[in-house]
Order: structure tokens, then sequence, then C-alpha cells
């Protein structure tokens, strides 16, 4: 399959992402039988459309197994600025990542100050939970992935709501 291939198909699946994809690069690791692909996009890519763009690249590279990563670097200073407008997408990292954190993780505040992002759940079980599974790691590792913010997060608790 050829790279036009390949970006017809992802663009008949996601219209919104025409033009927005950069071509990707794409690293095979030979010991792991894996490829890791990397676009780069001028829009957030929502949970939603980087699932089905990763079936699709899985189908098409059946052989073995593939990776993605999709960066959107030119968000940076938006994402830092105006953390709410791309929180949706790290509750769905939190959700697919930590099942157990369905119930509360709408309740998590978030906020940004310089080069810290500060989520206040709504309870002490709730923080101590995520903290426990590393969630202040995970996170901003996950925000290096996809904004190349490097960042600090925090954790911290609301109090006792009734």
């Amino acid at each position: 399959m050829s790279y036009e291939d390949l970006l017809s198909k992802i663009y008949a699946e996601l219209p919104q992402l025409k033009g927005q994809l950069s071509s990707p690069t794409v690293v095979y690791i030979q010991q792991q039988n894996k490829a890791y692909i990397t676009f780069q996009s001028k829009v957030l890519v929502e949970e939603k459309s980087f699932l089905m763009m990763e079936r699709i690249l899985r189908s098409a590279f059946a052989a073995f197994p593939v990776s993605l990563r999709v960066v959107s670097p030119a968000l940076k200073d938006d994402f830092l600025e105006h953390i709410d407008r791309y929180r949706q997408v790290l509750v769905d990292f939190l959700c697919r990542n930590y099942p157990a954190s369905v119930s509360w993780a709408d309740s998590i505040t978030w906020h940004s100050e310089g080069d810290r992002v500060i989520l206040t759940f709504p309870d002490e079980f709730s923080m101590n939970f995520m903290g426990r599974e590393n969630i202040a790691g995970r996170l901003r590792q996950a925000i290096m992935d996809i904004f190349t913010a490097e960042v600090k997060v925090e954790l911290t608790v609301a109090g006792n709501q009734e």
C-alpha cells in the first residue's frame, strides 16, 4: 500500500483531518517486530478519530504490530494557556488507561500555571487512587507526546463533598 493510498483511507473515514496531517515518520524496531508511526497534526486529533486511524493502520499493516502517535506541537502554547479546550482528550486518556476513573473523571478540575498542570480531584479517595497509579507521570508523558510540552503534573483535592 502506498502512502497516498493510506492517506486516502484515513481521509475517507476522517474527512475532518484532510490537509491537517503531515507525512508520517515510521520507525521499525526489528527486535520488537513493531512499527511506530508518528503523524504531526495541525489540529487536535480526538480519541475517536485517533482510534479510527489506529484501526486503519493496523488493517493496512496486519503482518506486524503498529503503534500510532499523533503529535500537535503547534497547539502547545494554546494548550498551556487554555487547558479547558483540551480537557476532553486528557479525560479520555484517563478513562481509557484507568477504567476505575470513569465514575469521577468528569469531576476533576484542570488548571495550568506556567509549566504546571494541576488536577483537582473531588475527594481524597480518587486522588490517592490515581496517585498510586502514577497518573501524574503518565499524564506528563501524554502531554509531552501530544503537545510536546514539558510540564509538571500535580494532584490536589477539593475536599470533602456532600
